[in-house]
């Protein structure tokens, strides 16, 4: 019943939300999917520990086509479950406070998930911020645009050579 509901509201333009529990919610989000809709999952748990552990499929379906929604997700859980096409380019780039010490940086570890998915990966540097939630240090959005433009540069070459 619930399938054929998600269906239904998928076929008038309704979007179905639900928690992508066993039974009701997986069915309901099933048959969204199935009939052309949209659907959002809301988690009570974070991407990387989804419960049940069966809907992972139905996950990445959902958050392929419509959303998934927890407090929980961040750049880890949405690089595992993205489609990115072979060959995708995509910089990466964190922001830090300044210090003498730093073993790895985020972006690093991002560009090394995204090349085990196929993606062609630059890293790029680290920002300084003032403190944990920013802004940024002074001089530091000048860098960073000049680090955008290059990248820019850059591609616009690399696409006319290929």
């Amino acid at each position: 019943m619930a399938r054929r509901l998600g269906e239904a509201f998928a076929g008038v333009g309704v979007t179905v939300v639900g928690g992508m529990a066993r039974g009701c919610d997986t069915a309901a989000h099933t048959g969204a999917l199935n009939g052309g809709g949209r659907t959002v999952a809301v988690l009570g748990c974070g991407i990387r520990v989804l419960y049940p552990h069966e809907n992972v499929d139905l996950a990445r379906r959902i958050f392929n086509s419509g959303a998934v929604i927890s407090e929980h997700v961040g750049v880890r859980e949405w690089i595992d479950f993205v489609e990115i096409a072979p060959n995708t380019r995509v910089a990466t780039f964190d922001t830090s406070i300044p210090s003498w010490f730093r073993l790895g940086t985020a972006a690093r570890a991002a560009a090394k998930a995204l090349r085990g998915r196929g993606a062609r990966t630059t890293v790029g540097p680290s920002f300084y911020v003032t403190g944990m939630e920013g802004p940024l240090a002074d001089g530091e959005l000048g860098r960073a645009t000049a680090w955008g433009r290059e990248l820019a540069a850059k591609a616009r070459t690399q696409t006319v050579e290929e």
